[in-house]
């Protein structure tokens, strides 16, 4: 079952169609963007061609470019 966190960074991808980097537990590795995700998969495109790929599969998903998430602003005192 996918986490909050797994989620929300597969949905961002998604929505700005960012291009990534997916490694597989194989040691493959796969470049496009990820159109679509479920709690078992992700569909990623790439030259027009789409792959479904098994969350279980993957190792690691390596935006383009650096992603926020999470709010990371921290006050004078330390605290979030």
């Amino acid at each position: 079952m996918p986490t909050v966190m797994e989620e929300k960074f597969i949905d961002h991808l998604i929505a700005t169609r960012q291009v990534v980097t997916v490694f597989l537990v194989n040691g493959v590795k796969l470049q496009g963007y990820t159109t679509f995700q479920d709690d078992e998969c992700i569909l990623m495109t790439r030259d027009g061609l789409t792959q479904l790929i098994y969350k279980k599969a993957i190792s690691t998903i390596m935006p383009s470019e650096p992603i926020q998430l999470i709010d990371l602003d921290v006050n004078s005192s330390g605290n979030r």
